[in-house]
């Protein structure tokens, strides 16, 4: 979010930014997280209730958390396509 800023690119109005992953607390954008807690917490519950030597599955589904960073695209889809992209290069 803050190379958009930088980069003049306002969220929601240029661009929708969207994200899910391990979060606690510190949500950068609108998605679904899960927080450290509920994924250890699962793998535990796993390991005590699974069947040995069959494969099992963890779905892990978070939580919606909204930041305001999404919004519908306008209607006017010609002048939007008009518009360069902006080249943004988001480095970890």
């Amino acid at each position: 979010m803050d190379n958009l800023h930088k980069a003049s690119v306002p969220s929601p109005g240029a661009v929708s930014v969207v994200a899910f992953g391990l979060a606690d607390g510190n949500f950068p954008c609108t998605g679904f997280y899960i927080s450290p807690t509920q994924v250890a917490d699962a793998v535990v519950h796993l390991l005590n209730n699974a069947s040995s030597g069959r494969p099992s599955v963890l779905w892990l589904t978070g939580r919606l958390v909204d930041q305001k960073t999404t919004w519908p695209m306008s209607a006017d889809t010609d002048t939007v396509a008009a518009q360069p992209l902006p080249v943004l290069s988001l480095t970890a």
